[in-house]
Order: C-alpha cells, then sequence, then structure tokens
C-alpha cells in the first residue's frame, strides 16, 4: 500500500517532467519565422517533389541537408509550412538538423 500510494504522488511530477522535456524539444526544433529551414522529406514521394514545392512557394536552396533527400533552404516560415507539411515535409530549425551556420 505504500508504495501504491508513493507512486500516486509522484505521477503528477514525472508528467510535469515530461511535458517540459517535449516542450523544449519542440522549441528547438521549431523553424525560425524566416531565414534558413531545413526541409526534411518523410515518404519518396515527398522527397521527389521537395525543391520544386519548396521553390514554388517562395524559398531559396541554399545546400543540401545532411539527412538523405534534405533541403537547407532560407525563407518564410509562413509560406512554406502549411503546403510542405501537406505533402509530408518536415521543417526543422538548422540547430535541430545539424547544419553548420544555421543562423544568419
Amino acid at each position: 500500500m505504500i508504495y501504491l500510494a508513493s507512486w500516486r504522488r509522484a505521477l503528477p511530477l514525472t508528467g510535469q517532467c515530461v511535458l517540459i522535456l517535449f516542450g523544449l524539444a519542440a522549441l528547438y526544433a521549431f523553424p525560425p519565422a524566416y531565414g534558413r529551414i531545413l526541409l526534411v522529406p518523410v515518404t519518396a514521394h515527398a522527397r521527389a517533389m521537395l525543391a520544386r514545392v519548396a521553390v514554388a512557394q517562395g524559398a531559396r536552396l541554399v545546400a543540401a541537408g545532411r539527412w538523405r533527400g534534405s533541403l537547407l533552404v532560407e525563407g518564410d516560415r509562413g509560406r512554406l509550412a502549411q503546403p510542405l507539411l501537406e505533402r509530408g515535409i518536415l521543417l526543422l530549425s538548422t540547430d535541430a538538423g545539424g547544419c553548420e551556420g544555421g543562423k544568419g
């Protein structure tokens, strides 16, 4: 009984710690409003259309990303987010993607 009571007391604290960790990870990976953004395709179809869709939304291609099929672009997150997410392409901060010189 004592073990069950202490577990129930620790559950809210554990839940809050998990939420904080996920929140920090999300803030770290969230791309800037404008600037360099790493585009990561989730499917083979998304990889095939990645550059074409990004350029059509006003992004400027900078380099290939470190992850297979990914691209580093410079652009406006507001213009890029919806069309790319609908096609299975994730937008990440360049810090989260391991890109050197991501800021600037």
